[in-house]
Formats: structure tokens, C-alpha cells, sequence
């Protein structure tokens, strides 16, 4: 049963009804994609197309490690899924508390209590206990999880919120286990 169904609407004013509906429908979606474009966040060289000055790392992002992990984070010219290249994270050191490795991206301005969304895509080879974080500094982060194990190239969109009273972030890529490999573009 539908709404015309209910309401004893039969013949033209129920087609009518049915398409004013779906109109509302479509409207409203239209509306919240705007919403999300009109506060659009630009993360800088997401593609990591533009290399630093050693032509090792991505420019506008910083490779860093903590409690020892054993990592490596390269420029791989070789499995990449759109451009030129992708950021390949490969991590030797287990799971441990306070022990990864990340890159995070230069800061971004952001509107306080505000949505926003990243997609980017991630392949896996042995991954484990990789994600992706939304960093407000000292307020914390809001972190997603990646699939682990082997997989191709997937698409991963991330929604979040910024706290009230944070007008910037970063954007990081971390790896927490073992990994042979998470390319990330």
C-alpha cells in the first residue's frame, strides 16, 4: 500500500501524487549534495601528483612514525589508480599500543561544526589495521577502518563532522599491524 493507496486517490490524481512524491524526493537529495559542495574541503595534492623537493614524498603531506614502527612509506610509479602514481605504506612492526606509522596531509581550514566528506581509493596486499583519520589536534581524531587483507582498488568515501570551536585539520593515513602493502589516491 502507498500513500495514494491510503489517502483513496484513484486514476490521474494518484499518477500526480506519485510523481509530486518522488519530485520531493529527488529534490531533497539535490539540496544535500549542494549543501556538501557549498562547504567543500580542498585537501591538498590528493592525488599526490607533486612530489617535495627529494622527489620521496608527495608535497603538502609528512610521513612520520611512532614508538619504533618499522615502516616505509614511497611514491609507487607502478600500481597506481588514476595519474601517475599512488602512496604506497608497507609496515614490519605488529600491532602494539602507540606503535604506527601515518602520513598526514599539511592543514586545512575547515567551518566549525560543519559536514564534510573525503573519498579517495585504497588497494591492499596483506593489510592490516590501516585507516583513515580526520585530525583536529588535540581534540582527537575520527578514524575509519579499511578492509584488511588482499583487495583491488576501492573506492572509500568518509563523512564527518568537525567539533564546535575547530576551524582546521589534517587529513592522515595510518598503519597500525603488519602490512605489506596499502597504496592509497
Amino acid at each position: 500500500m502507498d500513500i495514494a493507496d491510503y489517502c483513496g486517490l484513484e486514476g490521474e490524481m494518484r499518477n500526480l501524487i506519485v510523481i509530486i512524491v518522488i519530485s520531493l524526493i529527488s529534490l531533497s537529495q539535490l539540496l544535500w549534495a549542494d549543501d556538501l559542495a557549498k562547504d567543500a574541503v580542498t585537501v591538498p595534492n590528493p592525488s599526490f601528483e607533486i612530489l617535495d623537493s627529494s622527489a620521496s614524498l608527495p608535497s603538502s603531506w609528512h610521513w612520520g612514525v611512532s614508538g619504533g614502527s618499522d615502516s616505509s612509506c614511497v611514491i609507487d610509479k607502478e600500481v597506481f589508480h588514476s595519474g601517475r602514481q599512488s602512496v604506497r605504506i608497507s609496515c614490519r612492526s605488529a600491532y602494539a599500543p602507540f606503535v604506527f606509522a601515518s602520513i598526514n596531509s599539511d592543514e586545512i581550514k575547515v567551518k566549525p561544526s560543519t559536514t564534510y566528506y573525503i573519498e579517495f581509493y585504497a588497494k591492499g596486499r596483506g593489510a592490516r589495521k590501516c585507516s583513515v583519520g580526520i585530525s583536529y589536534g588535540a581534540v582527537g581524531d575520527d578514524i575509519t577502518y579499511l578492509r584488511e587483507g588482499d583487495f583491488d582498488w576501492t573506492k572509500v568515501s568518509v563523512r564527518f563532522t568537525t567539533p564546535p570551536n575547530i576551524n582546521a585539520m589534517h587529513v592522515r593515513f595510518t598503519v597500525e599491524d603488519v602490512t605489506d602493502a596499502i597504496w592509497i589516491d
